[in-house]
């Protein structure tokens, strides 16, 4: 029995349970033309079903902009779950589907201990490129200006960075060529830490970076002395937070423009054991040493000349006293910095005293010395005694 006999004999056949589903709209069924309708929507028959699903999708709209088109149109018993039958199905949406919605958020594992684990990005800035390394723990980031992005290059900028606050247990970067390539899973090796990276084209999972290159580009941008400004960064607290970056790294905040009370770390023990052992080897190196004199403005001197091949003593004067332990000295015509220990004055040779050859001569060369002296200069005056010579002088005839 159709389903169009059923609507003429107004469904008073008996044997109509193949469309019993109808009966719950049967009052909204009509026909047309020979084409059964519910309400102003052709109802479909089975075998045309997939034709029209087609011809529903044919703009390859939406789950719900399909569903209200077919509101419309067509109708048959379960088109609801065959439209989203067919468009979930549909090759060509699947391979121009929008990017899914995002997952929860996975935190990474953040170690209780200062650097140990980092990330690491590279980026790019005024046509300049740009290495970004952070802590996970502290937040502590430091950057460095790349001459080109090669993993070579990239790899000595980590090595400066490792060689003054010490090697992390784990590194974690993106997928990009220098950290994929032999020469850094060899660096990796070499250097005893974990190397893990992010998924590929999924910087979400490289967040503690990223976020860090946000904050140097910001800084870059923003700032004339960027350096100074990144100082400013590490030393303010975050919001919840009681101590700065820097503070959590190293123990203690770091001098910077603003003034700053210092206050007294924990470090007192290492103090007095680094204080001892400046003063035992101060002892050791002073046995067998002595401070040199101090030298005077215009004192002739004999200095290294460092600028010659042999390091030979030149002669040279005193220009000033620089500090303590150097000398502005005149060489050449030229003024050069010396230590101390590379001046020595030049010894003169004094002028040698005349012999007397008879003492009455040697007298009276003394009293016209002292004559011509005390002409010479009024200011100078010395009282002479006469000198005579002794009696058994008197037997001889000086010649």
């Amino acid at each position: 029995m159709t389903l169009t006999n059923l609507i003429k004999h107004d469904w008073n056949i008996a044997d109509c349970t193949t469309h019993d589903k109808y009966k719950h709209f049967q009052h909204e069924l009509s026909i047309d033309n020979g084409i059964v309708y519910k309400g102003l929507r052709a109802i479909i028959p089975k075998a045309l079903q997939r034709k029209f699903l087609q011809l529903l999708h044919a703009g390859h709209n939406g789950i719900n902009s399909t569903l209200r088109r077919a509101r419309h149109t067509v109708f048959w018993l379960g088109i609801t779950n065959d439209i989203k039958n067919n468009i979930a199905s549909c090759r060509q949406c699947q391979l121009d589907a929008p990017r899914q919605q995002k997952e929860t958020l996975l935190l990474h594992t953040v170690p209780q201990q200062p650097w140990t684990k980092v990330g690491i990005d590279l980026f790019e800035y005024n046509h300049t490129h740009y290495i970004t390394i952070v802590d996970y723990t502290t937040d502590y980031l430091e950057y460095d200006r790349l001459d080109n992005q090669t993993a070579e290059t990239v790899i000595n900028s980590i090595k400066r960075c490792f060689g003054r606050l010490g090697i992390p247990r784990q590194v974690h970067t993106d997928n990009g060529p220098q950290f994929t390539s032999h020469q850094f899973s060899t660096f990796s090796q070499s250097w005893n830490f974990t190397h893990t990276t992010s998924s590929p084209y999924h910087p979400q999972s490289n967040g503690k970076a990223e976020s860090a290159v946000k904050i140097v580009k910001r800084i870059l941008r923003r700032c004339e002395e960027p350096k100074l400004a990144l100082l400013e960064h590490l030393n303010t607290t975050k919001e919840g937070l009681t101590a700065s970056p820097i503070q959590q790294l190293i123990g203690k905040p770091t001098r910077s423009v603003l003034p700053q009370v210092q206050p007294e770390t924990e470090n007192s023990q290492g103090w007095w054991e680094k204080r001892g052992r400046n003063e035992k080897l101060q002892q050791r190196c002073n046995d067998g040493a002595r401070d040199l004199a101090v030298l005077k403005e215009g004192q002739p001197v004999l200095v290294r000349d460092w600028s010659q091949h042999q390091r030979k003593w030149q002669e040279a004067q005193i220009n000033r006293q620089l500090s303590s332990r150097a000398y502005a000295v005149q060489l050449n015509s030229n003024l050069f910095w010396r230590n101390r220990r590379d001046i020595r004055p030049l010894v003169t040779e004094p002028a040698s005293p005349e012999t007397p050859e008879d003492p009455k001569q040697n007298a009276s060369s003394t009293q016209v010395d002292t004559t011509k002296s005390a002409n010479h200069s009024d200011n100078l005056r010395r009282s002479t005694r006469e000198r005579k010579p002794p009696s058994w002088m008197a037997d001889y005839v000086p010649s």
